[in-house]
């Protein structure tokens, strides 16, 4: 659960920097800086949080979980070292 909340934050940061460069406003520094610290140390207690209240979720979630975050992880070994270049 703390996997997919972290995830999810991480596209919306990569939208919201995304939006605010295409105004030329550049507030990478200070959202990594502020707003992503906070984000990271908040999602195992909001996970937490979730799976105590709505605890059928991990019934749901866990079984698809493994095998789609070992796919991606896999993707993503492969895209790292067939173009090591690239991800300098």
């Amino acid at each position: 659960m703390t996997g997919l909340i972290l995830i999810a934050g991480g596209l919306l940061t990569g939208i919201t920097i995304g939006l605010f460069s295409a105004i030329n406003m550049d507030i990478e520094q200070f959202y990594m800086e502020n707003i992503a610290i906070i984000g990271g140390v908040a999602a195992p207690i909001i996970a937490f949080y979730l799976i105590r209240l709505y605890p059928t979720i991990t019934n749901k979630n866990s079984p698809c979980n493994c095998t789609g975050f070992y796919s991606f992880g896999a993707s993503n070994a492969c895209c790292v070292f067939s173009f090591p270049d690239f991800f300098k």
